[in-house]
């Protein structure tokens, strides 16, 4: 079927893409498949392999891990602008993919190679100062070219098609891609580094490192391949930065779509963080933690997988986010009232919760990638890059809104590592599993639901225009 090309405006025909879609779909999702391969070993292992291998001191851990989320922070910012005013023959934001392919891969290995693993020669001459200093530095450049490269993946999504359908689609193929690359990320990474290692522990994390680095890089390349920019973009008529990012910011779509998605990351990282303290104290099963965090996960990626059709037969992506964020509202509160749970009604919730709120973050973006077409018509610039800024610097910021909630909750109730813990705490644990998560995503549908409409909702008018 030929393909026709238009200048991005969402009033517009849809856009025809000539090949089916699940091949531009995988060809999308192994995008952020690579990705989450080096992000949650960041994420994830970072301050244990610090802690435990690199030998890093107590005092640094904090600052180091701050000034790699620093970089990543205003690299993001930047990004937007700069991907949005590059043109190129490969379009404006897939030539991002290839250029920073190779330097986050070695950003990553040098970021999980400790002097243990260094030559014999640089180990004589390295010491604490130099260490930290090490650490500093590749976290830094770790963090800048992730940045660089995930903020153009993100605005990518609005130029592959204008169709909202398949933007949903896309949405929810590369949010599934994540998911299995957190999935064994965190299953198989510690047994590949006594693996590889052989007994080193260093060598073994920088091998591990290594392997992830290298598929990660290939998988970016083979989304730079396998997917093109067909939607094109008005000719810019402005060519004032400011301009653009001001009209981001008055867009009051936008901003409910930053705050619902901020919130979202908080409630579901709130949940996530405490859930293993829960497993362990409340419920008296700690050798089921990773079997109930894994049923979650894998009942959040058969949401993604079964969302396009929600969305082609059903349902519009802001009623799936609504319904998404008040069902994982009621399926936060059984427990508040349960006594001792059994472990088959906790899984099953943790499946329910899965499938319920997997849908919400694909749904949250797939509106984000509805909003440049509205303003780059209006106003003469392009806003796609600004937008993905945006949504990664949102869901960022609910992750460490979510995770600081947990541990500054645990300090005050005076958690300490044991085999029980005192009524207070629990009572505390089972607070923060229930109560807390549920109120935030009651606050995130309000957001959504309160004062739009479903036609007006991703709708930006002149009164948002500047």
């Amino acid at each position: 079927m030929p393909f026709s090309r238009d200048n991005g405006d969402m009033t517009g025909p849809l856009l025809e893409v000539r090949r089916s879609r699940w091949p531009l779909r995988i060809a999308y999702a192994t995008g952020d498949a690579g990705f989450n391969l080096v992000w949650v070993l960041f994420d994830s292992f970072l301050i244990y392999f610090y802690a435990e291998v690199f030998a890093l001191p107590a005092w640094a851990l904090t600052p180091v891990l701050l000034a790699g989320r620093g970089a990543d922070f205003v690299c993001s910012l930047l990004m937007g602008t700069w991907a949005d005013r590059t043109r190129s023959r490969f379009g404006s934001y897939r030539p991002f993919l290839l250029w920073a392919a190779a330097p986050l891969a070695l950003a990553t290995v040098f970021l999980f190679s400790a002097p243990a693993a260094w030559p014999v020669l640089l180990q004589r001459h390295v010491g604490t100062s130099q260490g930290v200093r090490w650490a500093f530095a590749t976290a830094m450049i770790f963090g800048a070219f992730y940045a660089t490269a995930n903020v153009a993946y993100t605005a990518l999504l609005s130029a592959i098609t204008n169709d909202p359908k398949e933007r949903v689609g896309l949405s929810a193929a590369r949010f599934a891609a994540a998911a299995g690359s957190v999935l064994l990320v965190q299953s198989f990474t510690l047994p590949l580094v006594g693996h590889f290692g052989l007994g080193h522990a260093a060598l073994g994390w920088q091998r591990v490192s290594l392997l992830y680095a290298v598929i990660g890089s290939l998988l970016l390349i083979g989304c730079f391949a396998g997917t093109r920019e067909i939607v094109q973009p008005l000719p810019v008529t402005i060519n004032k930065p400011a301009r653009p990012l001001l009209a981001v910011i008055h867009s009051r779509s936008f901003i409910r779509l930053l705050l619902a998605t901020l919130l979202s990351l908080a409630a579901l990282t709130c949940r996530g963080t405490i859930t293993p303290f829960y497993v362990s104290y409340n419920a008296g099963h700690s050798t089921w933690i990773g079997f109930t965090l894994a049923s979650n996960s894998i009942a959040a990626l058969a949401a993604c997988i079964v969302l396009p059709y929600l969305r082609q037969n059903w349902l519009p992506p802001r009623r799936i986010a609504i319904l998404g964020a008040m069902a994982g509202s009621l399926l936060c509160l059984p427990p508040a009232v349960w006594g001792n749970p059994r472990l088959p009604k906790l899984i099953l919730l943790q499946i329910l919760f899965g499938v319920s709120t997997g849908t919400l973050l694909p749904a949250l973006f797939s509106l984000f990638a509805e909003l440049p077409g509205r303003l780059d018509a209006a106003g003469g610039y392009r806003t796609a890059g600004l937008i993905a800024s945006g949504s990664l610097i949102s869901l960022k910021l609910g992750g460490a809104l979510g995770a600081v909630l947990v541990s500054s909750s645990l300090g005050h109730l005076g958690f300490q590592a044991a085999p029980t813990q005192p009524g207070h705490v629990l009572d505390g644990i089972k607070f923060l599993f229930t109560i807390v998560p549920a109120g935030i995503f009651m606050l995130t549908f309000l957001t959504l639901k309160i004062g739009t409409r479903e036609a007006s909702f991703i709708k930006d008018n002149s009164k948002e225009q500047l």
